[in-house]
């Protein structure tokens, strides 16, 4: 077995995890072979744009700065397999979408297997080539970024990804009553579920409105980004739908407006459930 030193694995913690008392150089060379030492931690600051910062101290950087010199320490001593445990969790978005590019792109160039911890759907979309979904420690569904968002085949990746709308609801023989109205069974992901009460669970990019003169009532509508959050007086009281609604599609339909929310055909996640 490898000693922990000989091993050739680099790690990112989520705290960056430098030695305070060292420079960042120094931070960088930690565990190199002395001879070069200093001018390949040089080079890793050149790379990651810390050049200027080789002699200041850990506690003056900012926390992306920080997060950048782990990074460069990890790379250091040209590992095989590079370990991220959450690294840009405590950082702002515009700091962590521009340090998972330069994770990335290093990785890419370097040839390095980058193996990524998180619980950020975005950033397993941008980071990852191809992932895995753990539910409670078991591995529940993989395959790349895309085909998880667009085509998950768990309920729980479903829910992790996108915008997902849970309603409680009942299948009985080719039919699915919701609150929002019936849908056909063809809606299901699974087209021969049992009958019965179920939690139904799809994402808001693959419910549709369609104009019905004997449907539900529209109460509000407000857009934030691509989607839309709908408001509808139901039988049971009010009901609110979030959905991916065009700008351009359903023009006719607005407040006031009787429509119906149908999801895709095989958009919908069933569990059972107890409906009271």
């Amino acid at each position: 077995m490898l000693s922990p030193e000989e091993r050739p694995i680099g790690m990112v913690f989520q705290e960056g995890a430098l030695f305070p008392h060292m420079s960042v150089a120094d931070n960088v060379a930690f565990g190199l072979p002395k001879k070069g030492a200093r001018k390949l931690a040089t080079q890793w600051l050149k790379r990651v744009g810390l050049a200027d910062f080789a002699d200041r101290n850990p506690d003056s950087l900012s926390g992306g700065q920080r997060q950048r010199v782990a990074l460069a320490r990890a790379m250091a001593p040209a590992p095989r397999v590079l370990l991220f445990d959450e690294p840009y969790a405590n950082l702002d978005a515009p700091l962590r979408r521009a340090l998972r590019e330069d994770a990335r792109r290093i990785i890419r160039d370097t040839g390095t297997v980058g193996l990524f911890v998180t619980h950020d759907p975005a950033e397993v979309l941008m980071m990852a080539d191809h992932v895995a979904v753990l539910d409670q420690g078991a591995i529940v569904e993989n395959g790349t970024p895309q085909a998880l968002y667009d085509r998950p085949q768990s309920q729980f990746a479903a829910q992790l990804f996108g915008e997902p709308q849970v309603f409680e609801g009942t299948i009985y023989g080719d039919r699915i009553v919701t609150p929002l109205g019936e849908w056909e069974r063809c809606a299901l992901v699974d087209p021969v579920a049992m009958n019965g009460d179920a939690l139904l669970v799809v994402d808001a990019d693959r419910l549709e409105l369609q104009p019905d003169n004997n449907g539900i009532l529209i109460t509000g509508i407000q857009r934030f980004g691509r989607l839309t959050r709908v408001s509808f007086d139901g039988k049971g009281g009010e009901l609110t739908v979030i959905l991916h609604w065009s700008k351009d599609a359903g023009t006719a339909i607005g407040v006031g407006s009787r429509v119906r929310v149908v999801p895709q055909a095989g958009a919908v996640f069933t569990s059972p459930c107890s409906v009271e």
